[in-house]
């Protein structure tokens, strides 16, 4: 697969106060098929193939991610992040693993939206 471009959305993760039928809408009105991943406490569902952006499902969270997030690809969570506080942003919750996948973080910008960026890192892991 190509590698995005930095600044596209690679994921979009919505959040749902029922899950279970936002899923049944999205498989009878589009024909998603959402699998359940093991990504900790909260049951999380991905679209499956290879698709971009990619999609993810999950329970609303608290206020450092409230709701459905455009994730923007960058090349690196941290150096963002800095770029986000000095455009005026604030990061709501800070570089996060997916272990063996990559990192993100989220953050808002002036006037409200929630966005979150993601770094592609196999070999990501706890150390940062």
């Amino acid at each position: 697969m190509e590698m995005p471009e930095p600044g596209q959305i690679v994921h979009v993760e919505i959040a749902s106060k029922d899950p279970e039928a936002t899923k049944k809408f999205f498989r009878a009105a589009f024909g998603w098929n959402l699998e359940k991943q093991d990504m900790g406490e909260s049951p999380y569902w991905l679209r499956a193939g290879e698709a971009m952006p990619g999609v993810g499902l999950r329970d609303l969270m608290g206020p450092e991610h409230p709701g459905t997030v455009p994730f923007l690809y960058v090349p690196s969570v941290a150096e963002s992040l800095g770029k986000v506080e000095k455009a005026g942003g604030k990061v709501m919750m800070g570089k996060q693993e997916i272990p063996g996948m990559g990192w993100f973080a989220v953050f808002s910008v002036p006037g409200g939206p929630v966005y979150g960026v993601w770094e592609t890192d196999p070999k990501a892991r706890a150390t940062r």
